[in-house]
C-alpha cells in the first residue's frame, strides 16, 4: 500500500485514519492483553468470553440498534470499576511483551511514510482509550480517537460513555475531529479490515481496505478501492 495520488496544496490538512485492530497489529487488543488482565484480578474469563462473543456477533452479523446496545454492555462489563491511571500505567508498562511482536510491519512503514508527508495521523478504536493510546505510541502516532467511558472524582471508570466510537459512531467522531482540526477528509486517507467500518471509510476520499473481511473486500472491488 503506497499513499499516492497526493495534493498536498489542497485547503486543509490531509490526515490518514487507522483503525487499530487486525489493520496496524494482529489480532484483537482487548483480547492480547486479556491474561494480564486476569492476572491482576481486573476481568475474568466468564466476562472476557461474553464479551468476545457479543463481537463476534457484532462483526459478523451487522450493526443493529439491539446488538450496539449489547456491545456497549459488554464494553461497560469488562471496565468498570478500573482506575484509569493504573490501567494507562500497567498498558505502558507490559506494551513491548504484548504487543511488539503483533506489529504488523507494512503497517509501520505505511504509518512512518504518512508522518514523513506530514499528513496528520490517527487511530480510530472502539477498544478504551487506555488501551489505544499506548499502542499508537508505539507507532509514533500522537492523535487517538477511542471510546471513552466515563470517570467518577476517584478516577474510576463508571457505567456510562464520554464518547463511544464503534461503528455508524465511527463516521462521525472522525467528523467531529476533522473539523476541529481543519482536516480536509476528501483529500484524507482511511484503513481497515473490517465491514463494520465501512461507514469511516466512506467517511474519506481516499479509503483503503486492509486485511479485509469477505464483505469489506467485496464492497471495496465494487468501489474500486484499493
Amino acid at each position: 500500500m503506497e499513499p499516492n495520488g497526493i495534493d498536498i496544496h489542497r485547503p486543509g490538512k490531509i490526515a490518514a485514519f487507522f483503525d487499530l485492530d487486525k489493520t496496524l497489529i494482529h489480532g484483537a487488543t482487548m483480547l492480547i492483553a486479556a491474561p494480564l488482565l486476569h492476572e491482576r484480578g481486573l476481568i475474568s474469563y466468564p466476562t472476557l468470553i461474553r464479551a468476545g462473543i457479543g463481537a463476534k456477533v457484532f462483526e459478523h452479523l451487522g450493526a443493529t440498534e439491539a446488538r450496539v446496545e449489547k456491545a456497549k454492555k459488554a464494553a461497560l462489563d469488562v471496565v468498570a470499576g478500573w482506575d484509569r491511571d493504573e490501567m494507562f500505567a500497567l498498558l505502558h508498562d507490559s506494551l513491548d511483551e504484548l504487543f511488539r511482536e503483533k506489529i504488523y510491519k507494512e503497517a509501520m512503514q505505511l504509518v512512518k511514510q504518512h508522518i514523513a508527508l506530514d499528513h496528520l495521523v490517527a487511530v480510530v478504536s472502539s477498544s478504551p482509550v487506555e488501551f489505544v493510546r499506548p499502542i499508537a505510541g508505539m507507532f509514533g502516532i500522537e492523535h487517538v480517537i477511542a471510546t471513552e467511558v466515563s470517570i467518577d472524582d476517584q478516577g474510576k471508570c463508571i457505567r456510562a460513555f464520554d464518547q463511544w466510537v464503534s461503528g455508524a459512531a465511527k463516521p462521525d467522531a472522525i467528523r467531529n475531529f476533522a473539523q476541529r482540526n481543519d482536516i480536509d477528509l476528501s483529500s484524507s486517507f482511511g484503513y481497515s479490515d473490517s465491514r463494520t467500518d465501512i461507514g469511516f471509510l466512506e467517511a474519506v476520499g481516499k479509503p483503503v481496505a486492509v486485511n479485509p473481511d469477505k464483505k469489506l473486500a467485496e464492497h471495496a472491488q465494487s468501489k474500486g478501492w484499493e
